[in-house]
């Protein structure tokens, strides 16, 4: 018997070779293409730009400036103030009184007011007593100069400034100006409390004094016109400021040379006519 002998074929497995490790290959960078303009592209932008400049543009309207609302200070905010305003004003007259008129601080302007009357009182009393030998009789002259001529000057002031600027068609409020010719009579303030020291030296430096002070107003009312309030000026404008001013400095000046006449003619101890009075 055949012996029939089956080969069992066992099924071979085989293995894949091993790959190898695949290279990693970085895509080449390509150059950006250029963006080529064509001539008719060119030409559209060209035509474009010049659309562009030819067109009108709109006017910018000026902005329109806010007014802030301050509180006001009480009297004892405004006359601990009155250093520091006295400082800054020496250092910028002009911000300082801008600044002080847009605040509407007129309390402080009201306080300098006060403190320059008291001072021209407390300096021509001090002139009077040092060069009078008869002081009580120029009781009047004294008072008519040392306050009737600053409240004067200070009433022909508002007068001046409201006709100037009704003039102008401008709206002025009264607490702006009352801060403005307050803050502005600082350096008449400063001269005559320089004065009543100084005239005590001699009597030639009183006189160069009140010049001085008759100037540093001068000098206070051109800021409070054009840096202040900026008043535009016409014919007219400048006539009125031209008369008004003309006015103030005779008056006062005929009220000064008054009270030193007569503390003049009173001073060797002569009673002449003035002793009726």
């Amino acid at each position: 018997m055949a012996d029939t002998f089956t080969e069992e074929q066992t099924p071979q497995t085989q293995e894949a070779p091993a790959s190898a490790p695949e290279e990693t290959q970085t895509p080449e960078r390509r150059p950006r293409p250029e963006r080529a303009q064509s001539a008719e592209g060119r030409s559209e932008e060209a035509r474009s730009e010049k659309e562009r400049e030819a067109r009108p543009r709109p006017e910018r309207r000026p902005r329109r400036r806010v007014q802030r609302e301050y509180a006001a200070p009480t009297l004892g905010e405004a006359f601990c103030g009155l250093p520091r305003v006295m400082r800054y004003y020496l250092t910028d007259p002009a911000g300082t009184s801008r600044r002080m008129a847009e605040n509407r601080q007129w309390l402080t302007g009201v306080l300098l007011m006060l403190l320059t009357v008291a001072m021209s009182f407390v300096s021509t009393f001090l002139f009077g007593v040092r060069y009078c030998s008869y002081f009580s009789k120029i009781m009047m002259e004294w008072i008519t100069a040392g306050v009737v001529t600053p409240i004067l000057a200070y009433v022909l002031n508002f007068a001046l400034l409201y006709c100037l600027t009704a003039l102008a068609r401008m709206r002025v409020d009264i607490r702006a100006v009352f801060a403005a010719v307050g803050v502005n009579s600082i350096l008449a303030l400063v001269l005559l409390a320089a004065s009543s020291l100084l005239s005590l030296i001699s009597y030639s430096i009183f006189t160069v004094m009140s010049v001085l002070i008759l100037l540093a107003w001068l000098v206070s009312f051109y800021l409070e016109v054009f840096q202040v309030f900026s008043i535009r000026m016409n014919i007219v404008n400048m006539t009125v400021l031209i008369l008004g001013l003309a006015v103030t400095f005779f008056a006062v000046t005929l009220l000064r040379d008054w009270f030193f006449s007569s503390a003049v003619y009173f001073r060797d101890g002569l009673i002449g006519i003035f002793s009726m009075f």
